[in-house]
C-alpha cells in the first residue's frame, strides 16, 4: 500500500490536573477545624449534594489564612492549565479570578453528590483537607467520577479518582461529575472552586 499524505490529530482533548498540595501555608488542620466550626453555625444550603453540609459560596470571605493561601493555590492551578490550552507566543497577561462561587463540603457516611457541572466557569477545581476513613471493601466508595463528555461515543468510559487528603483537582466547569456515595467513619472535608481565565492586552 502506498500513502502519500498520513496525518493524526488527536481532537478534543480533555484535562484533569491532579497536584499534589504540600506547604505549610495551606494547613488542612487550620481549615478542618474553620469548616467545622462554621457547619455548627450555619445550617449550609442543598445544591449537588445529598446530605452532608454545603457552606455558602464566602468561603474566602472567612478570614482564614490557610484558606486564603489555598485561593492562591487554585488560582496558580487555573493559570498553569490555560497556559497549557493556550497557542504559543500568545501575547497578553493571563488573569485567573474566582468565579461566582467557592465552597466547602463535608461528607459523613451514607452522603454523596449528584451529577452535575459548573455552567460559565472555565475551570473547576476541588481541594481533599480530609478524606475520612472509608470502610474496607467497598467498590467506588467516596470516588470522584468523570464521565465521557462524548456523547454517544460506544468506546466511552469514566475515570474515578480516589480522594486523599493534600490533593487538588482542576478540570473544565463544563465536565460531568458526580461523587459516589461516602462509606466510612469520619468526615471527608473539601473545598471547591470555580475559575475564570482570560488573556488582557496591555494597552
Amino acid at each position: 500500500m502506498t500513502v502519500a499524505e498520513n496525518e493524526l490529530t488527536s481532537l478534543f482533548q480533555t484535562l484533569l490536573l491532579t497536584r499534589r498540595i504540600e506547604t505549610k501555608d495551606v494547613d488542612n488542620d487550620q481549615i478542618r477545624d474553620a469548616i467545622l466550626a462554621r457547619e455548627k453555625q450555619e445550617t449550609g444550603i442543598i445544591l449537588s449534594n445529598v446530605g452532608g453540609w454545603h457552606s455558602g459560596d464566602d468561603i474566602f470571605d472567612w478570614g482564614v489564612p490557610a484558606i486564603d493561601a489555598l485561593g492562591e493555590a487554585f488560582k496558580e492551578a487555573g493559570a498553569d492549565l490555560t497556559s497549557h490550552t493556550l497557542p504559543p507566543n500568545i501575547r497578553g497577561k493571563l488573569q485567573i479570578e474566582f468565579y461566582g462561587n467557592s465552597w466547602a463540603n463535608v461528607m459523613r457516611d451514607g452522603n454523596y453528590h449528584r451529577i452535575h457541572n459548573h455552567p460559565g466557569a472555565v475551570w473547576s477545581g476541588v481541594y481533599y483537607v480530609a478524606a475520612g476513613q472509608l470502610m474496607p471493601g467497598l467498590r467506588l466508595n467516596g470516588e470522584i467520577e468523570f464521565q465521557d463528555p462524548r456523547p454517544g461515543n460506544i468506546h466511552g468510559g469514566k475515570w474515578m479518582v480516589k480522594p486523599e487528603a493534600g490533593t487538588m483537582l482542576m478540570f473544565p466547569a463544563w465536565l460531568n461529575h458526580f461523587v459516589n456515595p461516602f462509606h466510612g467513619s469520619g468526615e471527608r472535608i473539601s473545598i471547591a472552586c470555580n475559575l475564570s481565565a482570560a488573556v488582557v492586552q496591555s494597552e
